[in-house]
């Protein structure tokens, strides 16, 4: 009776190790590795010389793709400022005078995921847009779907002086 047991090295998920033993943990064959990109033969012998031959072949289960896509941060530099991130809009109020048409936001977003806006590529804390309207940034996750998130830029109004002195 012949136990075999696999090791796997998760960083290269077809290569991994096997240890044969006959129930003697102490008398166990020391570990190797091998590469199983192809089915590997083995060939045991028992103790009366019969030879018996195991096909080992390691099929490699697809990694699950994350499906998240959150912005969990969001802001603006020059000025620099942190927006409102609710739900699915983000918004913030700039003073009064700042040009938001080449503003550059800098934002945290799910592990894998990648930021578009109208199927251009943002690079967070590098891509300058056009806040003089509401932009639409989606979020796509590393399994394909995406989710929209509205950021609304707002200038403050001019703030008038009361004093009537010169």
């Amino acid at each position: 009776y012949q136990n075999v047991d696999l090791v796997v090295d998760i960083g290269n998920s077809r290569t991994c190790a096997i240890l044969f033993d006959n129930g003697d943990f102490t008398k166990s064959s020391p570990l190797e590795l091998h590469d199983f990109t192809s089915p590997v033969l083995y060939q045991v012998v028992a103790q009366d010389n019969s030879v018996k031959t195991y096909t080992v072949i390691v099929v490699v289960s697809p990694r699950i793709k994350s499906s998240a896509k959150e912005i969990t941060a969001f802001s603006i530099s020059n000025p620099t400022l942190s927006c409102v991130v609710n739900g699915s809009s983000i918004t913030a109020t700039v003073p009064y005078g700042t040009d938001i048409t080449k503003l550059v936001s800098t934002f945290l977003v799910s592990d894998s995921a990648k930021v578009t806006i109208n199927g251009t590529l943002q690079v967070s804390g590098k891509t300058a847009n056009d806040f003089s309207q509401a932009v639409v940034y989606t979020v796509t996750a590393e399994d394909g779907t995406s989710k929209n998130y509205i950021v609304t830029i707002t200038v403050a109004a001019k703030v008038l002086s009361s004093a009537k002195d010169i």
